[in-house]
């Protein structure tokens, strides 16, 4: 395995350097990091087939690679899109009577950028995702797809609700701290999910927890039961 990690490094390090348009840096980036048939994604699918006990190890592995690869394909996009800005300015003429261009501010939420991390680990475990709009355009600009499903007041017969009434959902992940009047989204999708059986992770490190333990893929009978009060 840690062959396998050298290999897909010394790869990308190789090549990632003769990019010079964001797409075709995108294309090269699915070639490890695709949700299905990505390198790295069917290394974190295949912990499965390794022992038990070297799964933790071997995860963590690959998890660093991940990391690694996602950082060294951010920056190299970033590098590559002030190169194709530049050249664009460089190439046409400014019309100094025409008003300035808005510019944008800000960038998302450390939370919000730490929840787009964890479903990006569910999808590298084949999970199908469903997201608000919002939620969704946020994880599409960091090439998590999504599908986009509409909130309860966008249409009362096809929205989120109706989709966890399908079974199509196992897990739900709502961290929202806006309160718990039961007129607001979050606190009707808490309750459906409960009616439900689906399990809903309000907390970010439970989630993680949960992503660890499914990538890790053991069940109750890997578990063993210790009498606390022997302890």
């Amino acid at each position: 395995m840690q062959e396998k990690l050298q290999e897909i490094q010394r790869e990308i390090t190789e090549k990632i350097s003769s990019f010079s348009s964001s797409k075709a840096l995108y294309e090269f980036r699915k070639t490890f990091l695709d949700n299905k048939e990505g390198k790295i994604s069917l290394l974190m699918k295949g912990l499965k087939d390794v022992p038990k006990e070297e799964r933790p190890a071997v995860g963590k592995a690959i998890n660093e690679v991940k990391e690694w690869a996602l950082g060294l394909f951010e920056e190299t996009d970033k590098i590559i899109h002030q190169k194709e800005i530049a050249e664009k300015i460089a190439s046409e003429s400014v019309d100094v009577t025409e008003p300035a261009a808005k510019k944008e501010f800000g960038s998302l939420h450390p939370i919000s950028l730490i929840q787009n991390e964890l479903i990006e680990i569910f999808a590298s475990m084949g999970f199908e995702i469903y997201a608000t709009a919002g939620t969704a355009l946020a994880l599409k600009k960091d090439m998590v797809p999504a599908n986009v499903v509409k909130g309860i007041a966008d249409d009362p017969d096809n929205n989120v609700l109706t989709l966890l009434d399908s079974g199509k959902i196992d897990y739900v992940i709502s961290t929202s701290t806006h309160g718990r009047k039961p007129s607001l989204d979050s606190v009707q999708i808490r309750r459906k999910a409960v009616e439900r059986s689906i399990v809903c992770l309000t907390c970010m490190d439970t989630a993680n927890a949960v992503a660890d333990c499914l990538m890790m893929d053991r069940s109750i009978d890997d578990i063993d039961l210790i009498d606390i009060t022997t302890i």
